[in-house]
C-alpha cells in the first residue's frame, strides 16, 4: 500500500506538462515530472521505475516530497 497518493491539481499537470514538453529543463527535473505524472494516473512505483530507469526508493521519495512539500 502506498502512503502517498498523489492527486495533481489541473494546474500543477499543466506545468507538469509544460516541462515535459519544452525540452528546456534539467534532466532530473524532467524525471521528476514524469514520476509525479505517472504516478497521478495510478501506476505502481515498480513500473513507474522500470519505465523511467531509476529506482522505486526514488519514486517512492519523489511522491512524498510531493506529497508533504507540494
Amino acid at each position: 500500500m502506498k502512503l502517498h497518493k498523489v492527486h495533481l491539481t489541473k494546474k500543477d499537470r499543466s506545468t507538469i506538462q509544460t516541462i515535459l514538453h519544452s525540452g528546456s529543463n534539467r534532466a532530473r527535473v524532467i524525471k521528476r515530472a514524469g514520476i509525479l505524472m505517472k504516478a497521478d494516473r495510478g501506476m505502481k512505483d515498480s513500473d513507474i521505475a522500470q519505465h523511467l530507469e531509476c529506482t522505486t526508493v526514488h519514486v517512492a521519495q519523489v511522491r512524498q516530497r510531493y506529497c508533504t512539500q507540494g
